[in-house]
């Protein structure tokens, strides 16, 4: 509920809603083996799957308070109706076969066939292939367990997924909500008491096909000193086609937008762990783990369109698009004038700022400072950044004491990544922000003012930094967004706990059990970063497809939970 005088509905709001997600999912299963001599040996599987998935969805808003604090639907001048249903079926065949060589070589080959409602009529039936092998070389080198070199395996696989489209995308529809123009109030299709029902924004795609991604793995997995240390190296190239993006259409066609299979996105990446165990005793034993994770993005086609918006606008004009050359999630903004090498029509009022960075050998991303010792805006929007990281990676111990104490601690640490400080931009405008207080004094862009290479006639000149720029480029109101990417690296202790086992007679006198676990654990409980927001992992749209959007959000929650586990 939204109380009198909140800022998004002065006048009162009140919320009800049922939501319910139903499942159903059958599966049989038939399995032969056979050992064909002492070299050979294998299995065939066959299997059918059968899935059901309705979601429906019964919400009333009520708006607009009659007495201030009673927070029902009843209280409420206005109360608006919303109810949505979906189905979707999937049906899908498979069948898996394996072989197995001497104990040392591993081949297995499978085919999935799925036809779901979501598909488009000429594309009902799709398969999806899966190759993999793996040679345990130890075994041919008959290394033994315990010597220095204990364990050795060298795989690959290639295979091909999918992804099912939203229901209802290959179908056309009517919709009963109130219509908006972007200027005046809601408009509604019933008039004069006659009820009224409009078709959709969204024109239908009879011919949608599933989102298919291919990808081929190899890796490396190495043990040593009796497996007390282990090593796993993995190297993949990936390439989704067919991904499904909302195209764009003329409003002539009455329509707003229409799912295309429109995409084709690369994926390649390296995945590094590495496990210690340097002390493994009856009584005491420690283990130490580090991953590390690199993947590198790239929208590779998108059929003629020159972006797309991607997981839904913010709202601000800074948008996360698909647009090729770039990274899948990349933000669409303007910024300041700046040298852009890889770009041609990097032009401000009739001037080659890419030729101007040229002669004074500035580096990707230096300021042009005008002849005012201010920065330019620049009037075309272009990529200014994207949220994914450089490289992530993990450090894990855990240690066992006298088999019944248990302690574990994880660190998250992840580079490169950016995120976009809107609420900074935000408060810049109203004057809230503690970076105003300097309000009339004079400072030198590059030197001691948004501190980096600059170039241009007033370069080295002071101005004085008052009202004008904090509500000109200054702000992200004006609808220079890029000013307020910042760097979000950051290292989180993700998680810290400590474990006790009883297995005490009284456990079993009293609960008829085995043993009794109590666990104490803590999540998200220190944080470093540079970053200047509340928290590098504030998203305003959660878990959507956009990431990196800090607008006026709540940090991540730190919790701490006591877990009182009973084993039979």
């Amino acid at each position: 509920a939204l109380p009198l005088a909140s800022s998004s509905y002065p006048t009162g709001q009140v919320n009800r809603a049922s939501l319910t997600n139903y499942q159903i999912d059958h599966n049989l299963l038939a399995v032969a083996t056979k050992r064909f001599s002492d070299m050979f040996s294998g299995s065939l599987s066959l299997g059918q799957n059968f899935n059901v998935r309705s979601y429906s969805q019964l919400q009333a808003v009520g708006r607009d308070f009659i007495a201030p604090t009673v927070f029902t639907l009843n209280n409420t001048v206005t109360v608006l109706p919303l109810e949505y249903q979906s189905l979707q079926h999937l049906r899908a065949y498979f069948a898996i076969a394996n072989l197995d060589v001497s104990d040392q070589l591993y081949l297995q080959a499978a085919a999935r066939n799925d036809a779901s409602s979501t598909f488009g009529k000429s594309a009902q039936n799709n398969w999806f292939p899966k190759f993999s092998a793996s040679w345990l070389f130890s075994n041919f080198l008959k290394l033994r367990e315990s010597g220095t070199f204990s364990f050795g395996k060298v795989r690959a696989a290639y295979g091909v997924t999918g992804r099912e489209p939203a229901p209802y995308q290959v179908l056309s529809g009517f919709a009963t909500a109130n219509l908006g123009d972007g200027w005046g109030p809601f408009l509604t299709p019933t008039q004069n008491g006659n009820g009224g029902l409009y078709s959709g924004a969204s024109r239908p795609q009879p011919n949608l096909k599933p989102e298919r991604n291919a990808e081929t793995e190899v890796g490396l997995d190495l043990g040593f000193f009796a497996s007390r240390v282990d090593v796993g190296l993995t190297l993949y190239k990936g390439k989704s086609t067919d991904v499904i993006f909302d195209l764009p259409l003329p409003p002539s066609t009455g329509y707003q937008t229409q799912a295309q299979n429109a995409g084709t996105i690369e994926n390649s990446g390296t995945e590094l762990t590495i496990n210690f165990r340097p002390i493994s005793r009856a009584k005491f034993t420690l283990d130490i783990g580090v991953q590390f994770a690199k993947n590198d993005n790239q929208v590779a086609d998108l059929r003629g369109a020159e972006f797309v918006n991607y997981g839904g606008t913010t709202g601000f004009g800074f948008d996360p698009v698909a647009k090729k050359g770039f990274p899948v999630g990349s933000w669409y903004d303007y910024d300041w004038a700046k040298c852009h090498y890889a770009e041609t029509d990097n032009i401000h009022d009739g001037v080659n700022i890419n030729t101007l960075c040229t002669a004074a050998k500035m580096p990707e991303g230096a300021v042009y400072i005008g002849a005012d010792g201010f920065p330019l805006g620049d009037d075309k929007r272009r990529i200014v950044g994207n949220p994914l990281p450089k490289w992530t990676s993990g450090f894990s111990t855990n240690v066992t004491l006298f088999k019944q104490w248990r302690l574990s601690a994880l660190l998250d640490v992840r580079r490169g990544n950016k995120v976009w400080n809107g609420t900074i931009g935000a408060l810049h405008n109203f004057g809230r922000s503690k970076d105003t207080e300097i309000r009339g004094q004079q400072r030198t862009f590059g030197t001691d003012f948004f501190v980096g290479p600059v170039f241009g006639p007033g370069a080295s000149k002071a101005v004085t930094i008052d009202q004008g720029w904090f509500q000109g480029l200054g702000s992200s109101f004006t609808g220079y967004g890029a000013p307020f990417l910042e760097d979000a690296s950051f290292t989180k202790l993700r998680e810290v706990s400590v474990a006790y086992t009883v297995d005490a007679g009284i456990v079993k006198s009293w609960f008829g059990a085995s043993s009794m676990d109590i666990r104490l654990s803590g999540r998200n409980l220190a944080l470093w970063t540079k970053y200047s927001g509340i928290d590098p992992e504030a998203n305003l749209t959660g878990t959507d497809a956009s990431r990196g959007l800090d607008w006026f959000g709540n940090p991540l929650t730190k919790s701490v939970a006591l877990t009182i586990s009973i084993n039979r």
